[in-house]
């Protein structure tokens, strides 16, 4: 399984030079063909094309809740003498809107502009950083695959190239020049070329470091949200940078593994005890600009690492006295708080009311400290 993932993914071995792997595709209908044989990311839960288009707009408050979240982690790091960058990677869609399906008319706006907008306004201290221009300029050389929903490995160089300059005006860095890499090219079926029967195949462009620094030195295999990577790499500093990131972050992460010391990607939300662990240099988000996301997850996540922790807490100071506890934890459940595109995806209400009946069943010798459960593509997806 795990040669035939990487076979479409990447081209390459995920374990040669330095190589990450993205998960396996989905085949689904989530996909549109556009103009010239490309391809893009559609009636997705993002709804990505109706971002484009002006229709799935964030409401005023919820672009305050995200200036409000950048601020506050741009804040907590600088009280640590820490830097913080947030890098939007943008998406094919807004790269090459003129190769988007016929009949699309683009928006005024949409999500991650609002947001970018809002802080340029508010003339904010929240490092927010869009390499959309970048990309454009070079969009000849396929910093997106025709047939791929991620940036190519020359698009995340590009992006590399991009948030790594104020970077080096704090840090003293390495930072990769256009001399320093070797670009070569395969025809190879990306993840939105597979969801066709026969699959469609396309040119994809491969980023390799002419002399290497860095070396892959641990990765848990976790599937999506819950990996952690790092790297070391024989340089002339002693600096670690962190990133957040989702699967934005994976062809990026070898480019910024030879610029530190130590480079560690996890794919999560913003993890405050992950940073005080580490004790970075540098933390930055990469996060993908279809993702509308909720501003406030860095404050749930923390939250319900809190509760499972007090679940534990009392499973040993209350079981004595006979009571037990269990930390039952949803993924999106189909409730009215919700505004999902597709709500057939979501978890319905009972299957969280049949997990707490089936913990009132069990025994009393029985300990379950907590239960997991999660939609389908989101346990896939992570």
């Amino acid at each position: 399984m795990q040669q035939e993932q990487t076979e479409w993914v990447s081209g390459k071995p995920a374990t040669e030079e330095r190589r990450l792997d993205l998960p396996l595709p989905s085949l689904d209908d989530k996909v549109a063909r556009g103009r010239d044989g490309w391809l893009f990311v559609a009636n997705d839960s993002n709804d990505t094309i109706g971002q484009h288009a002006g229709q799935r707009l964030l409401t005023d408050e919820q672009v305050e809740q995200w200036q409000h979240l950048l601020e506050s982690r741009a804040a907590w790091l600088n009280l640590q003498g820490i830097p913080y960058f947030f890098v939007i990677a943008p998406d094919a869609h807004a790269v090459y809107s003129d190769m988007l399906p016929d009949g699309f008319e683009r928006g005024a706006t949409r999500p991650s502009l609002q947001v970018l907008d809002r802080l340029r306004e508010r003339d904010s201290w929240a490092p927010a950083l869009y390499p959309l221009d970048e990309l454009i300029a070079e969009r000849d050389e396929l910093v997106y695959p025709k047939t791929g929903s991620h940036w190519s490995e020359y698009g995340a160089f590009v992006g590399y190239r991009a948030f790594m300059e104020p970077l080096t005006a704090l840090l003293p860095v390495r930072r990769l020049g256009r001399d320093e890499i070797h670009l070569s090219f395969e025809r190879r079926v990306g993840d939105l070329g597979r969801k066709f029967d026969p699959p469609i195949a396309s040119r994809y462009v491969y980023v390799d470091v002419i002399a290497p620094r860095a070396e892959l030195v641990y990765d848990n295999r976790v599937r999506n949200h819950g990996r952690l990577v790092e790297f070391n790499a024989d340089i002339g500093n002693d600096l670690t940078c962190l990133v957040f990131g989702d699967s934005y972050a994976v062809r990026v992460m070898p480019l910024i593994a030879e610029s530190f010391r130590r480079s560690f990607w996890a794919h999560s939300y913003f993890d405050h005890e992950l940073v005080t662990e580490l004790r970075p240099d540098v933390v930055v988000t990469i996060a993908s600009a279809a993702a509308r996301g909720v501003p406030w997850l860095s404050v749930y996540a923390a939250a319900k690492a809190g509760v499972i922790a007090y679940t534990r807490a009392m499973i040993q100071e209350l079981g004595a006295d006979g009571v037990n506890s269990c930390a039952v934890i949803p993924g999106t459940v189909d409730t009215p708080l919700v505004t999902a595109a597709d709500r057939d995806a979501l978890l319905p209400p009972s299957d969280i009311a049949e997990v707490v009946r089936m913990l009132l069943r069990l025994s009393p010798r029985a300990v379950v400290p907590e239960i997991v459960i999660e939609p389908r593509h989101e346990a896939v997806r992570g």
